[in-house]
């Protein structure tokens, strides 16, 4: 069941990636995509994953979406941190990046809190 707003147009396109990894042999078990689940609804209200397994020089490239009447509760955040931290303790991983588009503040907002760092 999802929630209302979902799934999201990068939804999609993060799931188009996913299944190009899988069909490819790309892929790389964890490096995927999660779905985020209100616990008390049990409805879908985004999701948080990988663009696809760390490169040669160990970078992984995350991305994110919550459902518009769900957001500014911080649970993006969580998300990214949860993610991220999961990512670092993977062997081959040496650094996480995530991009937004620049005139995106509140996805720069949720980078900030969750420790990322401009470059």
């Amino acid at each position: 069941m999802w929630a209302d707003g979902y799934p999201l147009d990068g939804t999609l396109v993060a799931a188009a990636m996913l299944l190009r990894d899988l069909a490819s042999g790309a892929d790389r078990p964890g490096f995927g995509m999660y779905q985020l689940v209100d616990r008390e609804t049990v409805r879908v209200l985004g999701d948080v994953g990988f663009h696809g397994p760390p490169d040669d020089s160990g970078d992984v490239e995350i991305g994110y979406g919550i459902a518009a009447p769900r957001r500014g509760q911080g649970l993006a955040t969580e998300a990214v941190r949860a993610l991220v931290g999961w990512a670092l303790a993977q062997p081959g991983v040496r650094r996480v990046v995530a991009g937004t588009d620049p005139d995106d503040a509140v996805s720069q907002r949720v980078l900030v809190r969750a420790g990322f760092v401009d470059r």
